[in-house]
């Protein structure tokens, strides 16, 4: 399989795989293994959020 870093930009909705954090990115950037991005959550008044982004395996084409 080859990968590929999910695309992330400055004002996508997020959400987490298990739906714990929901909000807006507000700042991204690339790593090694994948990105990080900067998220405000929607539906609390915290700061923003750091989280992780892993890379996304890539379907082969048959």
């Amino acid at each position: 399989m080859k990968l590929f870093r999910k695309r992330l930009f400055v004002g996508q909705h997020f959400c987490s795989a298990d739906a714990r954090l929901e909000g807006t990115v507000i700042a991204v950037w690339p790593i090694e293994e994948g990105s990080e991005a900067l998220i405000q959550p929607l539906h609390a008044s915290t700061a923003a959020v750091r989280v992780f982004v892993p890379f996304e395996a890539k379907p082969e084409r048959r």
